[in-house]
């Protein structure tokens, strides 16, 4: 259902790395719109800041055992939530304008929902952690707006 899995194996190199980073921030953002038709049901809040601590907490753990440092994860995992809380507010706004979410079949929260993030928290750890020589390139935020750019376009 939640249909977000890119491939597992994340060959090393730069453009590899970044396109890893980017499929898998775009399965993270798919997974927004199941999310926010639980918080829809349920009547939770977007925002969820305890809840949002722990994820960041466990993320930055297994990160810095895994050679990535703990401000990158940090950031990293604060963006990507907060990215993903961007996706649930406009859905959620276009729902409220229309009076109804649509029809769609639901993912269960406990069961399927947060599995699949943590799946993807690890995939972005794993290319994190190979992510080094790439961070170190003094090109490296042109390089990301470029293939964000042309990842978009595709």
């Amino acid at each position: 259902m939640l249909s977000t899995s890119p491939s597992a194996a994340v060959p090393s190199g730069n453009a590899s790395t970044l396109s890893a980073l980017l499929d898998l921030t775009a399965a993270r953002l798919r997974i927004a719109r199941q999310v926010t038709l639980s918080k829809w049901d349920s009547g939770k809040p977007v925002e969820d800041l305890s809840r949002e601590s722990e994820v960041i907490a466990a993320a930055v753990k297994e990160a810095r055992a895994n050679g990535v440092p703990a401000k990158l994860a940090d950031h990293f995992f604060t963006d990507q939530i907060e990215a993903n809380k961007l996706v649930q507010y406009a859905l959620l706004a276009e729902w409220r304008r229309s009076d109804h979410a649509p029809d769609d079949a639901r993912a269960d929260l406990e069961k399927e929902i947060r599995p699949e993030l943590d799946r993807l928290k690890s995939g972005f750890i794993h290319v994190l952690a190979q992510s080094g020589e790439f961070r170190n390139l003094t090109d490296c935020s042109e390089r990301i707006s470029r293939a964000t750019h042309e990842y978009i376009a595709t």
